[in-house]
């Protein structure tokens, strides 16, 4: 994303291409992961969500992983 975002891509552009790859991914694995993961797994996975907005890499609207598990 950072090489995406250096070469110039929009910050429209950025968020499409986090919500397609990373956003889409937890959806796909979210049955198995929302079993699977421990509290301190799903806090690690909010902070990566968190640290994504801050960059402008994901939308503000992208909800928490347990909104998303659910």
């Amino acid at each position: 994303m950072r090489v995406l975002r250096n070469h110039g891509l929009p910050a429209t552009s950025l968020t499409d291409v986090f919500r397609a790859t990373m956003i889409a991914k937890l959806i796909y694995c979210s049955p198995v992961l929302s079993g699977l993961t421990s509290a301190r797994d799903r806090a690690r996975i909010d902070a990566f969500l968190r640290r994504s907005k801050r960059y402008g890499y994901c939308a503000d609207s992208v909800p928490a992983i347990t909104d998303i598990f659910a």
